[in-house]
């Protein structure tokens, strides 16, 4: 998760992603993003959490970017539920994040079905994608942070996660 603090126009919005691993594939099975206030972003998240659990299998983690509400958002987490929360502090700059895991973004997998309203996200995340700047003079990039940290995960951690059995 991507954490934002507003759900003012001009703010930028808060990004969740469910993500699931087949074979040598990462998968993005979803994407929720908006502009929430703490408690609408508490309830998107358990969302985004039990649609996993519901639909494929339960979520072996919950990376939350140690940024803005995301801090409150993972103590309350910890407080509530038995998620397996770990908390990241980006440690260089948003351009070198990418630079970092754009040899292992050939493994990212998308739902095929674009006709499938729990797809209609995809046009949004690809546009981002492809409108991020090295200059960052792009309007968010969001989206971008989220797959950022799950293919730093991807790549740095050995664990082995729950498969995933039917795509989307």
């Amino acid at each position: 998760a991507d954490t934002a603090f507003s759900k003012k126009e001009n703010a930028d919005y808060s990004v969740i992603g469910c993500f699931g691993k087949h074979k040598e594939e990462l998968h993005l099975l979803r994407v929720f993003r908006g502009r929430w206030e703490f408690n609408e972003l508490l309830t998107m998240l358990k969302t985004a959490y039990f649609y996993l659990q519901d639909n494929y299998k339960p979520a072996e983690l919950v990376i939350i970017e140690k940024k803005a509400s995301g801090i409150s958002l993972a103590q309350e987490l910890i407080r509530l539920t038995n998620f397996n929360i770990k908390e990241v502090t980006p440690k260089t700059d948003k351009f070198s994040r990418v630079v970092n895991v754009i040899d292992d973004l050939h493994k990212l997998r998308l739902p095929s079905d674009k006709t499938n309203p729990l797809n209609s996200w995809t046009e949004s995340f690809l546009y981002e994608l492809q409108m991020f700047r090295g200059d960052m003079q792009h309007e968010h990039d969001d989206q971008v942070d989220m797959l950022v940290y799950a293919l730093e995960y991807y790549k740095n951690n050995k664990t082995n996660w729950q498969q995933v059995l039917n795509m989307l």
